[in-house]
């Protein structure tokens, strides 16, 4: 993690918490002399500012990730459904054919059912 964006994350993260608005220079001087003095608990505050920006990311990618599954599913249920009612319905006509082949029978499809008459019947 660059020290540029570290130092964004401490301001934002002062802002927020402590509604503190300092300038960047002193937060950068501050930072150098933590650095300086007190590496440790520099590396700590680091290492904590790297975990929250990764679980940002961590997160991004989870909820993208269930985004995807949940319209792949849903397609997928939709596209299931359409081909079973075309199958069906490609069925039943095949059926129909092969039974009332050349018996002059008028053709209703309907999307629940599949009803024939004769020609000139008003249904």
């Amino acid at each position: 993690m660059r020290k540029d964006k570290i130092m964004s994350s401490v301001v934002t993260a002062l802002e927020e918490k402590f509604g503190i608005k300092r300038a960047k220079e002193r937060l950068r001087k501050l930072w150098s002399d933590l650095k300086t003095r007190e590496p440790e608990q520099y590396w700590r505050i680091r290492k904590l500012l790297k975990k929250v920006s990764t679980c940002c990311v961590f997160l991004l990618r989870y909820l993208t990730c269930i985004l995807i599954y949940m319209l792949f599913v849903y397609t997928a249920s939709f596209v299931k459904t359409v081909l079973l009612t075309l199958h069906m319905i490609i069925i039943k006509l095949h059926l129909f054919c092969k039974k009332y082949n050349g018996t002059g029978l008028d053709i209703h499809l309907g999307l629940d059912n599949l009803s024939y008459s004769k020609i000139g019947d008003v249904m």
